[in-house]
């Protein structure tokens, strides 16, 4: 009982652990996939910025500062990149900084560009890289410089490093719809945050109010919800309090348990903009309810295995202690030694001697290692039996099942563990498989034939033979499954040679004389002998018994007889 406590308190420990690394993992790997969406969109955009940065006539616009030409020219590229690849944003800068034309909106220009991707690339010459946490949204932006010349260089085509930049291209995309993509890809349910101290509260209004939206400000504590595949898992997380020290890969906050039943892991991981602060965080709900029944059966297992264990070994204990107490007895009395004082010593007193002890000894060693040998010789037997033997509760979970009890039915010893009694029984036969258990619960042993299904398909006509067990307050089912296909063929030939002639393959006299005896039992009068013996023409060769035969069936018996039998 203690080892069986002890198994227990190790257990449920593993089961905290397991769960708690499995929504770390969970996690883990949204944040990994956020990353690897990122990854693909910045060659994606740095692509598109390659082929608008190499065309001539866009070029000579931006070196002329030309608003209209470049409006002209882009209005249907722009319109063209929105649709194929999501892009939101596609701005052109003067060397200077200041921006020349927004194509998403082209009456917004002449301010001064401050972001860091854009001085990333006004610094290096190169590519500028990164999340720009806009008035409203994250954005994904690639800045480069354009430059008077095409030529080749290391940063890519449109570009001669020797001469003065005239201007810059920016393409860019936000980053909301990625939260659809992770949820379609892992099943997850997430919510994007922004940091309001990183916000303009009165952009953040009015954008809401063109979404038709209420002003939420006020109602967040740190935070604003950008984009959420659930409404409710807003509120799981304090932005301020936690999110400045998560690691990059993120963390599990909690397992919890929903209202249907499911068990949810939760956590988050943060967002970093290309100026290396955390500005965003986002929150992920994960689904561990499969993986925590896979545990969970996996433990029952266990428990179920330690428990007949332990049953067994309390049991041999219990024998060997009987045995040696009335041994002990038995032998007190045929040394004549009164009980009494040999029980006032103890179960072996130390006036019986050294040599007594040291024979009492090897005999409970004996007896201890014979009994070890019948426990390994019955577990042998179990598992080298013809016959299949499953133990089984009453919910359908298997378990134990010997070799035999796989192999028949075509699976690994590991699949078939994993099953459910019922799915290993023929549907046709599931009726009639759930009365037997009841009518088990009531009788405690029972006996009955079914059908159990392969794991191919074919249908195994099966005896079972099924008694209930009990293990620590648990009832469960253990059950002598015997292969009755050979037997039912067998019966089948039986049947067929004492009714069937075998050369023609035509009914016999047996055959006729019993539907004959069966249908004059039922019958009132000649005509229904002669209606129900018609009626039993479905067995196979009984069409050669024709109408006019059958009708005139009292006055041709012997003729009958003999055209039957003849080929």
């Amino acid at each position: 009982m203690l080892a069986l406590l002890v198994v227990l308190a190790l257990l449920r420990a593993d089961y905290r652990s397991q769960m708690d690394l499995a929504a770390g993992q969970a996690v883990g790997s949204s944040a990994q996939t956020f990353r690897s969406l990122l990854d693909r969109d910045v060659a994606m955009l740095s692509a598109v910025l390659e082929t608008l940065a190499s065309r001539d006539d866009l070029r000579e616009a931006l070196a002329r500062q030309d608003r209209e030409r470049l409006l002209e020219l882009t209005t249907p590229l722009f319109t063209d990149l929105r649709a194929r690849y999501g892009i939101t944003h596609l701005n052109y800068i003067d060397a200077g900084g200041t921006i020349l034309l927004r194509s998403q909106d082209p009456s917004n220009y002449g301010d001064k560009l401050t972001r860091t991707v854009f001085r990333i690339a006004q610094q290096t010459g190169g590519y500028g890289v990164g999340l720009d946490l806009g008035s409203t949204a994250y954005a994904l932006r690639v800045v480069h410089p354009v430059y008077a010349a095409s030529g080749e260089s290391g940063q890519g085509s449109g570009v001669d490093a020797t001469g003065p930049a005239i201007g810059h291209v920016e393409v860019g995309e936000e980053i909301t719809h990625f939260l659809s993509i992770m949820k379609q890809q892992g099943g997850d349910d997430l919510v994007m945050l922004l940091a309001k101290d990183r916000l303009d509260h009165s952009m953040w209004a009015a954008y809401r109010a063109r979404q038709g939206l209420s002003d939420d400000w006020d109602e967040r504590t740190g935070y604003v919800v950008a984009s959420a595949t659930s409404d409710d898992l807003a509120a799981g997380l304090d932005f301020t309090a936690q999110a400045a020290s998560l690691p990059g890969a993120g963390r599990a906050f909690s397992v919890v348990s929903g209202d249907d039943g499911r068990l949810e892991a939760r956590g988050s991981f943060p967002i970093t903009d290309a100026s290396g602060a955390v500005s965003g965080v986002v929150l992920v709900e994960h689904d561990l309810t499969a993986f925590a029944d896979r545990l969970h059966a996996t433990q029952a297992r266990v428990v179920a295995a330690v428990a007949l264990i332990t049953i067994v070994l309390a049991g041999t204990i219990v024998l060997l202690l009987n045995r040696m107490v009335f041994s002990r007895l038995r032998r007190l009395v045929e040394a004549k030694e009164p009980v009494s004082s040999g029980l006032a010593g103890g179960l072996f007193p130390a006036s019986s001697g050294h040599g007594r002890r040291v024979d009492e000894m090897e005999w409970f060693e004996d007896q201890l290692a014979r009994h070890r040998a019948e426990l390994e010789f019955k577990s042998m037997l179990l598992e080298d039996a013809t016959d299949s033997i499953v133990v089984h509760d009453f919910e359908g979970r298997i378990m134990y099942a010997n070799t035999a009890a796989a192999a028949a039915r075509g699976y690994t010893r590991e699949e078939f563990l994993e099953m459910s009694v019922y799915s290993m029984v023929s549907p046709r036969s599931v009726p009639s498989f759930a009365a037997h258990m009841e009518t088990l619960v009531q009788k405690r042993r029972v006996i009955f034939e079914s059908e159990d299904l392969a794991k191919d398909g074919q249908a195994i006509p099966v005896e079972i033979h099924a008694r209930l067990i009990e293990a620590h307050d648990t009832m469960m089912v253990a059950s002598v499954i015997r292969d009755l296909t050979e037997r039912k063929s067998a019966e089948d030939t039986i049947e067929r040679l004492a009714y069937y002639d075998p050369l023609t393959g035509l009914a016999n006299r047996r055959l006729f004389d019993d539907r004959l005896s069966i249908a004059l039992a039922h019958s009132q009068d000649g005509r229904a002998v002669g209606d129900h013996v018609r009626g039993h023409r479905r067995v196979q060769g009984d069409q050669r018994f024709s109408g006019a035969l059958c009708g005139r069936l009292r006055d041709t018996y012997d003729r009958s007889a003999a055209h039957c039998a003849r080929p």
